[in-house]
């Protein structure tokens, strides 16, 4: 089954891949975004977290396409507990306890499965909107959490916040530095 699904997203990748190769030909769409390189690239910082009630303090990084590994830091009694995408595997980590878990099992309304998505979405360019202002770059755009924005310094190529209103998440990120 996993065979079949990474054979459909290929096939669909390498679609979209034509798609954009023969799209470039008219007339250019102001408000529609490259991938931000940052995504690309890599990248690894500090994060605020207001989710809901809770205020958090994680270090996130993102090794690559398709990898994020968020670690929390603050509150105490949450300090230690990590979860790690890797494609479709997950893995949630805390005081020496382990589990392995396939994606779909974490629920996209988490904070952290909320940040992976919108990853994810960014690095895959799905209906990206951008907005220039004030030194800034807002890619707005939805994905399995819901809608998003995410905004990037245009001098450094450094993300500084993520919002996803429908879950009341909002991140600034903090130490960010670039692979």
């Amino acid at each position: 089954m996993k065979r079949r699904i990474k054979s459909c997203v290929k096939i669909t990748a390498l679609v979209f891949a034509v798609f954009l190769l023969f799209s470039g030909c008219g007339k250019p769409v102001k408000d529609e975004a490259p991938v931000p390189e940052t995504i690309k690239q890599g990248f690894s910082c500090d994060a605020k977290i207001r989710y809901g009630d809770m205020d958090l303090t994680v270090k996130v990084s993102r090794p690559g396409l398709q990898e994020c590994i968020v670690e929390v830091i603050d509150p105490p009694p949450l300090d230690g507990l990590k979860m790690h995408w890797q494609g479709e595997d997950m893995s949630m980590s805390y005081k020496g306890l382990s589990l392995d878990l396939i994606d779909e099992m974490f629920p996209d309304t988490a904070f952290a499965g909320a940040l992976n998505n919108v990853f994810n979405s960014l690095a895959a360019a799905q209906s990206l909107k951008v907005k220039e202002e004030d030194g800034r770059m807002t890619f707005s755009g939805t994905g399995d959490s819901g809608g998003y924005s995410v905004t990037m310094n245009m001098q450094t190529g450094q993300l500084e916040s993520i919002s996803v209103p429908s879950l009341g998440l909002d991140v600034d990120f903090i130490a960010f530095s670039s692979y």
